[in-house]
């Protein structure tokens, strides 16, 4: 019998001979025993094709994952992408790798950004996603080409760190303003640079910094 239900598992499973002699075992993914079938027929029309007119073989998101994991399990930041991935499986498990389009990719990214989730966040996922489809295009050739996917703009402030002589003619002239007793003196400023932090004559309030060597 060519569909059949493991222990302890609600989906069918498959079960054949393909042309070129190898054994087909593995899960439709389905608990509809026609979804399964269909699963089936499709499975050994593609294997027949691939067999007989020299096609090549379609692969689904959640292969190209599985080969990924393990081909990057010396990565320091695996177990962070993994919680990505688990994410976007509800998106992508059962989807062929030539069928993941500029549509699907906006409505993953549309669903993320409802959770209000960092930018960043969001285009963790994509680099992840797009980490894998070139993977699975330039090395493993599974697909021969993937959709284009930029990153969200995510506007970062850039810090300037002042020199050494800055950060001294600025601790000057709120030294000189201070003296003055001008509103601007009470102000307060920090000036950071990994420094030594000093504090400034006469102020009891905020502490001043600089870079330095040592």
């Amino acid at each position: 019998m060519a569909l059949f239900k493991r222990a302890k598992s609600s989906y069918w499973w498959v079960r054949f001979t393909a042309p070129n002699g190898a054994q087909v075992r593995e899960s439709t993914g389905t608990a509809d025993r026609r979804a399964a079938q269909e699963y089936e027929d499709q499975k050994r029309a593609a294997l027949w094709r691939q067999h007989k007119l020299g096609e090549k073989p379609r692969y689904r998101w959640q292969q190209a994952v599985e080969r990924w994991v393990i081909e990057a399990a010396a990565h320091a930041s695996l177990e962070d992408s993994k919680i990505h991935l688990r994410w976007v499986h509800r998106f992508l498990y059962d989807v062929y790798l030539d069928a993941i389009e500029r549509t699907l990719l906006d409505k993953i990214v549309q669903a993320r950004r409802a959770e209000g989730v960092a930018i960043a966040t969001v285009n963790r996922l994509l680099e992840i996603i797009r980490v894998i489809l070139r993977r699975a295009a330039q090395d493993w050739e599974w697909i021969d080409r993937f959709p284009a996917i930029r990153l969200l703009p995510n506007p970062v402030r850039r810090i300037r760190w002042l020199t050494r002589e800055e950060a001294e003619r600025l601790l000057g002239k709120l030294e000189a303003l201070q003296k003055a007793e001008l509103p601007a003196a009470q102000g307060g400023a920090a000036i950071f640079d990994g420094c030594k932090p000093l504090k400034m004559k006469g102020s009891k309030n905020h502490t001043f910094c600089f870079p330095y060597s040592e």
